[in-house]
């Protein structure tokens, strides 16, 4: 049998060693289980995000318990011809045209990157709590033959532990040691959402370069101690909380070594998911001081996938087996991980909680100039669980989440919430699609991306209420208001009455004055009612309506 390998010339040759025996030894397993390998990814929501052992679409990194992962796979020109000449370093002697050729298809493909193991020296303590070095994956992106300048970076979630809440010891092993694959291995890898290399499925970020971060260090991404601390994931040694080290170890990386510039083309998403959105969150400082000139042009944007956590205190839902409020437990784990809080933050509001817990840390960072991108469900599955909601929860319980979480969100000004128990979607395919036709996730956040006037897209039953009296403007009145309707030629400067109302606009640029103005009257008249978290800007915008200053002459068949 042939063994088909391919490895990068630029490891140390222990690297490369270790890259080529693992690799030889997944594919030989995978040669006599073939039908391991060919069940689908399913995703589950809370499990996905309790103890992080399903992962997601785009995630490299296995499930557990772990086979050998699917995507360790590529088909490459023989670089030697067996795992035995390998090993004895025969096969060396390529020419100059053979190492071009292999270092073209190296940057075509997932890298796995473990920074301790490139320079021990540097970056030596950027590690997973059981010690073992951190990873991140890579895959640049092209435009032409020219190394992309837009970057989305990706940090994986997995709730977190703190022995209190959630017990370390009961923590996922995937989610506290290094990646299975050795460093410098190559893959196909299998992204979906916004790391998909699909111009159909994400056409605003398929030439970017993808970066996905791999979570072991169950502190959401802000430990910033180097020793081990008292856990009972190790009660004899201790674990090592270094999300802050991690961080920092990646970006330099790369900057280093994978072409990340901060020079005035350069675009970069700094994203993640659940407790990876907390992490990009807690570390946006980390990457603005990294990329100082990017921030500075407004070209470093955050996004937060599913990381909506306000300032929560119900004695019947704590967090896990929390018994105190949100406030107290975070700031309890903070202690029990060595974990810090942005300092610019921590100085200007009045409790460093607030730079952790919505909506204090989001006034703070657009105060400094972030764009910001907030996708968060009104009903979103893994926080509710974790709070203990299920389905025998008192309905009057489960409407004061969704009012307070709503609440939160009244004055954020990117923000794609929809009433649907889900969790993390921007790296699944499913869920980068999902959303009302037009306003996709994937649509909104392009337009985010490319500099749009801030939209609010809220949709779903759980949200319904605040778009008050949409389906009856359009029934009783007759008037679609919906964004994709085409404009009426001739239209603007008409005088459009509503029946039934004493509203009356003119249609021009700002046709969400109208509607706005029709719901305060239907809001008044006590047809409809909405939740305390529905204010001037929630009247604009919903499942058909969304204001955008670019949006003119929309309403057609009118007065």
């Amino acid at each position: 049998m042939t063994i088909r390998i391919e490895t990068d010339i630029r490891l140390p040759a222990r690297s490369r060693l270790t890259a080529v025996i693992s690799t030889a030894v997944t594919r030989l397993q995978r040669s006599r289980r073939p039908a391991l390998y060919a069940a689908k990814r399913r995703r589950s929501a809370w499990f996905d995000s309790a103890n992080g052992a399903q992962g997601t679409a785009s995630d490299p990194t296995p499930r557990v318990p772990s086979p050998p992962h699917k995507h360790e796979r590529r088909t490459v020109a023989p670089v030697c011809g067996s795992l035995l000449l390998a090993a004895a370093h025969i096969c060396t002697a390529q020419t100059t045209a053979d190492l071009s050729r292999t270092q073209a298809r190296a940057v075509t493909g997932g890298e796995t990157v473990k920074p301790a193991l490139r320079n021990p020296t540097l970056y030596g303590k950027a590690r997973c709590n059981d010690g073992t070095p951190f990873t991140f994956f890579i895959q640049k992106g092209y435009e032409s033959t020219r190394q992309s300048k837009e970057w989305v970076i990706y940090l994986k979630g997995g709730v977190f532990c703190d022995d209190d809440a959630f017990l370390c010891s009961e923590r996922a092993r995937n989610l506290t040691t290094t990646a299975p694959q050795a460093d410098g291995f190559l893959f196909d890898w299998q992204r979906q959402g916004i790391l998909s290399d699909d111009p159909a499925q994400n056409p605003d970020f398929y030439k970017a370069n993808h970066v996905y971060a791999a979570y072991c260090s169950s502190d959401y991404w802000a430990g910033s101690t180097n020793n081990r601390r008292p856990s009972s994931g190790d009660p004899v040694k201790g674990w090592y909380f270094s999300g802050r080290t991690n961080i920092n170890a990646m970006l330099d990386v790369l900057m280093s070594s994978f072409g990340l510039t901060d020079s005035s083309d350069t675009n970069v998403i700094w994203a993640g998911g659940s407790a990876g959105s907390f992490g990009a969150q807690l570390t946006a400082n980390q990457a603005a001081k990294h990329l100082p000139n990017t921030f500075a042009g407004g070209r470093l944007r955050l996004l937060k996938d599913a990381g909506w956590m306000p300032d929560w205190n119900d004695p019947s839902h704590r967090m896990g087996d929390s018994t105190q409020s949100d406030r107290e437990m975070y700031r309890d784990a903070f202690a029990f991980w060595g974990a810090t809080v942005d300092p610019a933050c921590k100085s200007a509001l009045a409790d460093p909680m607030d730079c952790v817990l919505s909506p204090g840390w989001y006034d703070f960072y657009k105060s400094r100039g972030w764009p910001i991108f907030i996708q968060s469900s009104a009903t979103d599955s893994a926080y509710m669980t974790a709070h203990g909601f299920d389905d025998s929860t008192p309905p009057a319980e489960v409407d004061a989440w969704v009012d307070t979480v709503q609440t939160s969100m009244a004055h954020v000004d990117w923000l794609f919430s929809s009433s649907d128990a889900t969790h993390t979607i921007f790296d699944d395919d499913g869920g980068w699609s999902s959303g009302p036709m037009g306003n996709t996730l994937r649509e909104v956040v392009g337009r985010f991306a490319n500099g749009g006037s801030p939209e609010r897209v809220t949709f779903g039953e759980r949200w319904d209420a605040c778009n008050c009296g949409t389906e009856r403007i359009q029934r009783v009145a007759g008037i679609p208001l919906s964004i994709h309707d085409e404009p009426l030629e001739g239209a603007v400067g008409r005088t459009c009455a509503f029946p039934e109302t004493t509203a009356k606009h003119t249609v021009g640029a700002d046709h969400a004055a109208a509607v706005r103005s029709v719901r305060r009257s239907m809001l008044a008249s006590r047809e409809c009612a909405a939740p305390a978290g529905c204010n001037d800007r929630s009247l604009s915008t919903g499942f058909t309506i969304v204001a955008r200053a670019t949006d003119t002459a929309v309403i057609r068949d009118c007065g």
